[in-house]
């Protein structure tokens, strides 16, 4: 588990698919992100350029993705411990998007998590299953229900997070 302090505000964002489904990052994205702390992204990046212009805004975190070659050299799944109390579980996701929810739960239940961030149904999504957070920033070039992105803002000792149309 990686601990983390002093964090407000992050951006979050999967599914880029960059270059394959679309040519770059949607340039919406550097202002909606511009005053995060750090940026999460849950995977199927597919080339490492996006990680690093994203880089030049705020730290990055990243998981890979099913989508992502063997030079995406990010773990799977991260754990986050942000500002001593809220525990973050970071994964793409895989296989049938109608249980995903379920099975990243049942996955991550042994971390006690707040709140736990996917990507790969390319749908945005921020509901509380099982009184934990589930937050799908969705796809940033090709959503199912619109591209989208989200923020993540940590304010009065709760997690507030919003799905950001672009």
């Amino acid at each position: 588990m990686k601990e983390i302090n002093n964090i407000e505000t992050i951006g979050v964002l999967s599914d880029s698919h960059i270059p394959t489904r679309a040519r770059e990052i949607p340039k919406s994205i550097f202002e909606i992100f511009k005053n995060t702390d750090i940026i999460i992204h849950c995977g199927d990046i597919v080339t490492n350029d996006i990680i690093i212009e994203l880089n030049e805004i705020a730290p990055i975190y990243s998981v890979k993705g099913n989508m992502d070659p063997d030079d995406i050299a990010f773990p799977t799944e991260l754990i986050l411990k942000i500002n001593e109390r809220f525990v973050f579980c970071i994964s793409h996701g895989n296989g049938d998007p109608f249980s995903l929810k379920h099975r990243l739960y049942k996955k991550f239940q042994i971390y006690k998590p707040d709140i736990i961030i996917f990507g790969h149904s390319h749908v945005s999504e921020n509901s509380k299953y099982n009184n934990v957070i589930m937050f799908n920033p969705g796809s940033c070039t090709q959503g199912l229900n619109g591209n989208s992105v989200g923020i993540i803002n940590i304010k009065d000792d709760r997690i507030v997070g919003e799905i950001k149309k672009i």
